[in-house]
């Protein structure tokens, strides 16, 4: 499930320094700043899906256990405590940061968009 996702992030950091490159022609750096908010996109599409799919074999798996009479090894163990970074959800992490970056590369366009018209003035 996060193989995806490393692999968006590295291709954003491609993109990024692409789309911020001044010495590129500013069509290149607009196609690379595009380029950078569908990586993302897809990349938070992709989590969605997995953990979607997950959730749903967690589901089958539970109804399984009932319907043959056993228990799940998993109610014996109490969730982890302590650090606050144990107690928050990942997908949630990764999912706002991966809008960050979303937002981050509308930024960019936009700049890239008006910059040659408010310098051509």
């Amino acid at each position: 499930m996060w193989q995806a996702p490393a692999l968006g992030l590295a291709a954003e950091a491609f993109l990024m320094t692409v789309s911020q490159n001044s010495g590129l022609l500013r069509d290149a750096r607009i196609i690379a700043t595009v380029l950078g908010a569908l990586v993302a996109l897809m990349s938070m599409q992709l989590m969605a899906k997995h953990r979607s799919i997950s959730r749903r074999d967690d589901r089958a798996l539970s109804q399984l256990e009932k319907k043959i009479g056993v228990s799940s090894p998993f109610e014996e163990i109490s969730p982890p405590g302590g650090l606050w970074a144990v107690k928050i959800s990942s997908y949630q992490l990764w999912q706002t940061g991966l809008l960050l970056f979303v937002l981050t590369n509308l930024g960019l366009l936009i700049f890239l968009a008006t910059s040659a018209k408010v310098l051509s003035f």
